[in-house]
This record gives structure tokens, C-alpha cells and sequence, in this order.
């Protein structure tokens, strides 16, 4: 089958955000439109097939024709997958999708997107979960999972340039254990800083993490002051307001309200954190007319409150 969605499910466990950590495929009822299909209805991988009549190889399309499909059996794990993200070769401009599992991480070659390519997978760190997540910086993949005691996984990319005999299983570059699981990893590609966020340590807030040498990821702070976060995006301004010239930036989707200022950073890391309590994200398309509308109109979309901000160096913003 393909690859599903995740939706928390309600636990009346005494940690409030526990049940973001045990997910399932999909809602009570709720049919995928594909579950009809048999598996010998649509081969492991296949090459381009037309959109017509509303379906491209058993899928209902619009406008768009299908280039190729990767049964998740391929992968020779169980069924379900979690996350995606992509990379493209600094040195080849050659296109890859890092496919997150619930063991692991897969690896597909798809620059040829009419003949995609599994090149292999790196095992999970510890146990299986439904949740992972991946980002890049600097020609590596940072890993992160719901899975306890996962910490962070870091792969170097390069070595997806010259795979013999695929798939193959890959071994971590390097690992970072001084937290357990996380919810997510930000990563802010100008500066070579991570984040995790809504992991078990700094009360599920924003867990900075320098991965300038990805092979020696060092823990570089800490922001708790908003609660367990869920999401962020981070970005260097470069806006017209003077104060905020260089700053990074952080844009918070935030749980809730946690006591404490949550301060504990070097002073090399300063940036503003405006911390969101929406039911939105906010995607990269947006993230720029939100920093124009609030720093020359102090205007903010109404799903938000009124920003929190805090700087790094302890001063206000």
C-alpha cells in the first residue's frame, strides 16, 4: 500500500503530548481511496503512465500524468511510511528522496524520475515507530524519531554517488544521544543549526543543535518557554528593519504555555523566537510576507497571537 497519513491518537496518560507520539495509519473510518486496489493491480515500480479519465495506474489524478510508484514492500519494511524530503548533489545535481520508515530510512535515486532507483536504507538508531523525521545541511541527512532513545542520526549523503549492487544497509556517520525521541528536526540550512523539537529534553521546546561539522553534532542551547513545540521554520532576516538585520529567526508552532524562561545558550547563538499558537503552519510561500506584514505593519495573520520574543542573548527583541 502507499504511503498513509498519521494522525494522533487520544491518550488520558499523564504526560499531555504523549499521544503525538503513538500514531496510526489513519482515522476511525476512514477508507483510503486506494484500498481496493490489489497489489498485483500496481507493480512495485513502474514507469510513466498518462492521466486519463481521472487515473493514472490505478490512482485518480488531475492534470498531472504518473512517473513512476514504489510499493513500500520495496523497501522491505512493514507497512508504513511517515515523512519525505529530498536532496539534491552539490557535486552532481543529481535528485535523491530520503523516504522515512517505521525501520528506518530509505534511499531512492530518482533522477531519472521515470526509473527511480532504492539504493538502500539506514536502519533506525533503536526501535521502530510511526514517526520520523529528515533534513539536510551540508551534503548529510539528520534523522530524528518518535522511537525512545533514537537521538539523532546523521548519514553522509556522498556515499549515495556509488552504491554497488543496491539496495544495500547503510551505517550512521555519526549520532548524537543526548536526547531520546523528537517530534521533529528544523533545520536552518544559512547557518548549520538544528533544532529538535517536542523531544524529551528542555520540556519539548526548541533543542539547538550545531551540525556546522555534521560529524560532530554538538548540543548549543536551549528554548522552552512556549512548552512542547510541534513545528518551526527558521530563517537570517533580511528585511528592512535595521534591528533585525542578520537575526535568525524561528517561527514557533507551540502546544502550550511552560514556566521558566527556558534561557541556556551560548552567546554565539542570538535570534528572535515569535512563537505562533495557531491551528496553521506556516510553509516557506508565506514565511516571508508574514516577516514584511509584522515588521512594517505589526500585523499578524488572525489563527496567531500576538507574538512572544524572545532573544538569545537574553535582551528584547
Amino acid at each position: 500500500s502507499g504511503i498513509q497519513d498519521l494522525v494522533g491518537e487520544k491518550n488520558n496518560d499523564a504526560d499531555p503530548h504523549k499521544h503525538l507520539r503513538g500514531c496510526r495509519p489513519h482515522t476511525p473510518g476512514y477508507v483510503s481511496p486506494y484500498a481496493s486496489l490489489k497489489p498485483d493491480d500496481i507493480p512495485s515500480i513502474m514507469g510513466g503512465t498518462a492521466c486519463i479519465n481521472g487515473f493514472a495506474g490505478g490512482f485518480a489524478c488531475k492534470n498531472i500524468d504518473l512517473e513512476a510508484f514504489i510499493d513500500l514492500a520495496a523497501f522491505g519494511s512493514p507497512d508504513l511510511a511517515n515523512d519525505i524530503w529530498g536532496w539534491t548533489d552539490s557535486q552532481t545535481e543529481k535528485e535523491y528522496a530520503l523516504v522515512g520508515l517505521s525501520d528506518g530510512t530509505a534511499f531512492v535515486d530518482i533522477s531519472n524520475p521515470s526509473n527511480p532507483v532504492y539504493l538502500g536504507k539506514l536502519r533506525t538508531h533503536s526501535s521502530e515507530s510511526t514517526w520520523r523525521d529528515i533534513k539536510t545541511y551540508a551534503d548529510h541527512a539528520f534523522i530524528v524519531s518518535e522511537a525512545d532513545s533514537h537521538g539523532m542520526q546523521v548519514f553522509d549523503l556522498t556515499q549515495l554517488r556509488n552504491v554497488n549492487e543496491p539496495p544495500q544497509i547503510f551505517s550512521e556517520t555519526a549520532h548524537l544521544d543526548s536526547f531520546g525521541n523528537a517530534h521533529n528536526i528544523v533545520m536552518n540550512e544559512e547557518t548549520g543549526l538544528a533544532i529538535a523539537v517536542g523531544s524529551n529534553q528542555c520540556r519539548g521546546g526548541l533543542y539547538m543543535i550545531d551540525v556546522t561539522d555534521p560529524s560532530n553534532p554538538t548540543n548549543s542551547g536551549c528554548y522552552h518557554s512556549d512548552g512542547y513545540t510541534h513545528d518551526a521554520q527558521c530563517v537570517i532576516y533580511h528585511g528592512p528593519t535595521e534591528t533585525y538585520q542578520g537575526r535568525e529567526i524561528c517561527f514557533v508552532l507551540a502546544i502550550g504555555k511552560a514556566s521558566g524562561d527556558g534561557s541556556n545558550n551560548p552567546e554565539n547563538v542570538a535570534f528572535c523566537v515569535f512563537i505562533t499558537h495557531g491551528k496553521h503552519l506556516l510553509g516557506r510561500n508565506n514565511m516571508d510576507q508574514l516577516l514584511m506584514e509584522y515588521m512594517i505593519s505589526q500585523t499578524i495573520p488572525k489563527t496567531t497571537a500576538a507574538p512572544n520574543e524572545v532573544d538569545r542573548n537574553s535582551e528584547q527583541c
